[in-house]
């Protein structure tokens, strides 16, 4: 039997690993080196630095696995100076942030008036989320900026430099690993010069990790410029969070875009395949079994319905940004205290993909199959 350290926020672990783990769970923002001394195993969230300070009386450990799409909180040479196995979980809510991002830009184009299809989307890191949030907005017939310095090199990759992008994009879409070293470092890669240069009126989202953009100088920018229209999910010191910053948000929210129940799962689970391939186990559970049925089964659209309308229906973004809203008090701890339980009891929430619509046109089943949607027409 295998002794197992996970995330106490981390869904179907004893689901998956029961069977062949003895499970701890713990606070993941208060896991300290005293808990590893018998782990085999460790599974965390971004929440966990797993560093040397961690892993000091970790003797046993030998493996290391984070429910994430970023490792920047793994200290991969420490645990390659350990001989640890490490792994992430690539993709694993990648299309849970393309269904926080598309609500979002609706959202604000419907508040304003705004013909998406007149405006310039630039998608900034074209990873895992990116490049799904690419596929998506191409087949809904945009032509969206891409910039990814890491991409510039790849046939077919038309990379826009960062400076590019800020003087012509209309929405700027962050999704961005964090790294603090080299030429292409991401930290605060929209400083006070870059955010200063953004367009009349541009739309600025941030899902991907909060000190890509200088708050401070975000926090001055927007106090000067009105026009700026800010949706961030991710802040440069959480869970402490500029409250002054929040309050001039379009939309708030605690770093929740890639919270779906799929999401969730499907990191626990690619774990899971990961420690079955590490340790030589049979791997006897698949996503699907632990997958829960969606709550909304089926929607039939009416010929003159507005497809996009459906985004609120699965996912209301407005209830995160009052929750959200209602935390921010005055009180710092009471304040970090409150953004770690926004995430621990974040409500259901299925993707956009679990939905199956009933469509009366081929071009609502277009528009709704682009945005992930299974979309069907009505016989």
């Amino acid at each position: 039997m295998l002794n197992l350290v996970a995330d106490e926020n981390m869904p179907a672990v004893e689901a998956l690993f029961g069977d062949f783990a003895k499970i701890t769970r713990l606070p993941g923002r208060q896991m300290c080196a005293g808990d590893l001394q018998q782990a085999d195993i460790l599974l965390v969230r971004s929440i966990t630095e797993v560093n040397s300070q961690l892993l000091a009386q970790a003797q046993q450990l030998k493996f290391v696995g984070t429910a994430t799409i970023g490792i920047d909180h793994l200290d991969t040479r420490e645990l390659e100076r350990r001989k640890i196995s490490y792994t992430n979980a690539p993709g694993c809510n990648a299309d849970a942030v393309v269904d926080y991002t598309l609500s979002g830009i609706y959202k604000d184009a419907q508040v304003r008036g705004h013909q998406i299809g007149d405006l310039q989307i630039a998608v900034v890191g074209c990873g895992q989320v990116g490049s799904r949030l690419l596929s998506r907005l191409r087949a809904l017939g945009h032509d969206p900026l891409c910039c990814d310095p890491l991409r510039a090199e790849e046939p077919g990759f038309f990379h826009t430099p960062i400076d590019e992008v800020v003087r012509q994009a209309d929405i700027i879409c962050l999704h961005t690993p964090l790294t603090k070293e080299g030429a292409d470092a991401s930290r605060h890669l929209l400083n006070e010069d870059r955010l200063r240069a953004l367009k009349q009126g541009a739309l600025l989202l941030n899902a991907g990790r909060g000190a890509v953009i200088d708050n401070s100088a975000l926090l001055q920018v927007a106090s000067e410029r009105p026009d700026l229209v800010l949706i961030l999910d991710v802040w440069e010191h959480e869970p402490s969070v500029d409250l002054e910053l929040a309050q001039r948000c379009f939309i708030a929210t605690p770093h929740i875009a890639g919270h779906s129940i799929d999401g969730k799962l499907r990191g626990t689970w690619m774990l899971y395949q990961q420690v079955c391939q590490r340790f030589e186990i049979e791997q006897k559970i698949a996503l699907d079994d632990i997958l829960p049925a969606p709550r909304i089964l089926g929607v039939t659209l009416a010929p003159e319905a507005e497809p996009h309308r459906l985004l609120q229906l699965v996912y209301d973004q407005w209830a995160d940004d009052r929750r959200f809203r209602a935390s921010l008090v005055a009180d710092a701890m009471q304040q970090r205290a409150n953004f770690d339980q926004l995430r621990k009891n974040y409500p259901y929430r299925r993707e956009f993909a679990a939905l199956h619509i009933n469509v009366a046109s081929t071009a609502q089943q277009r528009e709704l199959s682009a945005m992930s949607f299974k979309a069907e027409l009505q016989t």
